[in-house]
């Protein structure tokens, strides 16, 4: 039996030298998929893992609450059993200049010269301002980059009354905005809408106190000038962060989050709502399938190749396999035999992929953390992955090396070493119909004829194609899909070529008045009127909360004219629908010349939804109006090709800039 072995293992060596180009083809999509497995399964868990660990280290809440008394919410909030932390903090939507271009920016309060407890920010250049600079400001590390900003650059703010000059001192990074995301409605919008500032508590709540003097004092009731500041919207927000122990019970989130309410807060955003955590997460999800995905279509190749290889090596050793066994050779030991040439080809190629894997781990971990600004990044190797990945070749090797290595075992040694002139088989009527065939070319009927004498040499080539295509089609499919849904988007639902924001006319007691809308009506029909703008329309837009069994959830809702050529509706299954004047949520159309969401009661504007809302048991609603904006749409000659409109921000200025761009105009 030893000498059996051993001529077998020098038959294996002599076999690896004169097939090492097919052994090689095994070994090498072996590895490429052990690589992808272990590279790219490493990276996501890595991924995970350095989100978690920056939001461990910058102390990232838990809990966001606004709405009711501050004071009070955040009392309650410190009571509360499992709460580690309590932050308050004032958050306002403030016109914002850097250099000519204007927009609606976000500026965050944090604490004079030193860390928020909760939401820290990570300072990446530059230097926070000192405790007595009211005028230095941190810019957000996206913001940054859009605007090519440096600590020492300037920007302007307006507070209701004037433009105030504010001093780039650093720039930052947020756990906030890991993914630059002001909402979960806005996870994809235009770099230049995203406007993010951090400055000292006290100055955020000064341009919110100004603004609110000028909303409410800056124009006579008949005044039909506008002004940045009643388009401003500032809120007080309570952050939480829960021990480590109770992160995850979620018996005790739902305590704290029903105290804050009971407290006052009008909203509560847990973390798995908050926009950039929620990009992420669903943008960790896709990773982990494609971890697994991908390695799978490249090892399933990986197993066909081996079979065609290990087949086609036993059909040209048949009186090889017929002398061992005429021998006396075991049938298991030659079974063994071929089955080890599948293993070892499979295993050499899982060996190599993991050590690359191993070295592609880091690269990918860094270069993702890299591209979303993480602050912390771990790189970690597991073992367990590690091990898996070198059975998923063995497996391969297996699988790729059982069929023919059990045909070995029902080699009949007679008829074998009798060579290729043993009994004929009658032809199939495959073979029949291609013999009548004259007119069809020998080569092509020749080739036709192999198809249906080895099925599973045929099948094993055609999976092997299949598996190609799956794997480049999905690839561009990706792509593909991707462009579409922008163009979708884009092209379909906003269909606006600019958005030109101005302020509500009137005070919050004038809002939605008949004199409102005509105001709103005459500036869409002054935009109509600038050289190249094929329609303009009037829409409103309101900040709403809603609150339905213990939850809530805060969204921007725009209103638009019932037939509204500036956005599409589709509904879930891809069609198109119109904007109805009644829905569940809507006032009668004869109320209003627009299709209203908003109950009569609260005094809101009209804000219709997207779609039909009945059942939805919203319950409770607190609005916060943004002001009037215009959508505008220049003619299709006009249009650039294949660009995507841009939506615009605009409030008050004395110039007018061509649809497309970011920047203020007055109507």
């Amino acid at each position: 039996m030893s000498g059996v072995n051993g001529v077998l293992l020098t038959k294996t060596r002599r076999d690896l030298r004169r097939r090492f180009p097919q052994f090689a083809a095994v070994g090498t999509t072996v590895m490429i998929g052990v690589l992808l497995f272990v590279a790219g399964y490493d990276a996501y868990r890595n991924l995970g893992a350095s989100y978690e660990h920056t939001y461990s280290r910058m102390h990232f809440a838990d809990l966001t609450a606004s709405g009711g008394d501050a004071a009070n919410v955040a009392a309650a909030a410190r009571s509360a059993h499992g709460v580690e932390e309590v932050a308050t903090r004032t958050q306002s939507r403030l016109p914002v200049r850097i250099g000519s271009t204007e927009v609606l920016g976000r500026v965050t309060g944090s604490p004079a010269g030193r860390q928020p407890a909760v939401d820290k920010v990570d300072v990446v250049s530059g230097h926070r301002p000192r405790g007595s600079d009211t005028s230095g400001v941190l810019v957000e590390r996206h913001t940054a980059e859009t605007y090519h900003l440096s600590p020492g650059d300037t920007a302007r703010v307006h507070d209701g009354s004037q433009w105030r000059k504010l001093t780039v001192r650093g720039i930052a990074g947020s756990p906030e905005y890991l993914w630059p995301a002001l909402s979960r409605q806005q996870v994809l919008s235009d770099p230049h809408d995203f406007v993010v500032l951090f400055a000292q508590e006290a100055t955020v709540r000064d341009f919110a106190r100004h603004a609110e003097n000028a909303g409410r004092g800056s124009r006579a009731p008949n005044d039909s000038r506008t002004s940045p500041a009643s388009q401003t919207s500032y809120t007080s927000q309570i952050l939480v962060r829960l021990s480590d122990a109770a992160r995850g019970d979620e018996a005790v989130t739902a305590a704290v989050t029903d105290r804050l309410r009971a407290a006052g807060a009008t909203e509560v955003q847990p973390r798995s709502e908050q926009p950039s955590d929620a990009a992420l997460n669903e943008d960790l999800k896709g990773f982990s399938r494609l971890s697994v995905a991908f390695p799978l279509l490249f090892l399933s190749a990986a197993a066909v190749t081996a079979y065609v290889l290990m087949t086609r090596l036993v059909v040209s050793e048949r009186r090889i396999i017929a002398t061992f066994l005429a021998a006396g050779a075991p049938r298991g030991t030659v079974a063994r035999h071929y089955l080890g040439h599948g293993m070892l080809a499979g295993t050499a190629g899982a060996a190599l992929g993991v050590a690359l894997g191993a070295v592609a781990t880091t690269a990918m971990t860094h270069a993702y953390t890299a591209e979303l600004g993480i602050s912390y990044t771990l790189v970690e190797r597991r073992p367990a992955v590690m091990l898996t990945g070198l059975l998923f070749g063995l497996v391969v090797g297996l699988v790729g090396g059982a069929a023919p290595a059990w045909a070995t075992t029902r080699t009949d040694p007679a008829e074998s070493m009798r060579g290729d002139g043993g009994a004929l088989h009658p032809p199939t009527r495959w073979g029949r119909a291609l013999a009548r065939a004259r007119r069809v070319p020998l080569t092509l009927r020749l080739a036709l004829r192999e198809l249906g004498r080895s099925r599973r040499r045929t099948l094993a080539t055609m999976l092997g194609g299949v598996l190609a295509l799956v794997l480049v089609l999905a690839s561009a499919g990706m792509a593909t899909s991707m462009k579409s849904a922008m163009d979708t988007q884009f092209g379909t639902v906003q269909r606006e070529d600019a958005t030109v924001t101005t302020a509500a006319a009137g005070t919050e007691r004038e809002s939605g008045t008949e004199a409102d809308t005509g105001r709103t009506d005459r500036g869409a029909s002054a935009l109509r009127a600038v050289e190249g703008v094929a329609a303009a329309e009037p829409t409103t837009t309101a900040q709403v909360t809603a609150t339905a069994h213990g939850r809530s959830y805060s969204a921007p809702l725009t209103g638009y004219r019932p037939r509204t050529a500036m956005h599409g509706f589709r509904t879930p299954g891809g069609a198109e629908r119109g904007l109805l004047p009644r829905t569940a949520l809507s006032w009668p159309a004869r109320h209003s010349p627009r299709s209203c969401a908003c109950p009569p009661a609260t005094g809101s504007p009209c804000a219709p939804l997207a779609a039909d809302t009945s059942g939805c048991g919203w319950r409770a609603w607190s609005t916060s109006r943004w002001g009037r904006r215009s959508t505008a749409r220049r003619p299709p000659s006009r249009r650039r090709p294949g660009s995507a409109p841009t939506a615009t921000r605009c409030a008050s200025h004395p110039g007018r800039r061509r649809p497309g761009t970011t920047g203020y105009v007055r109507p």
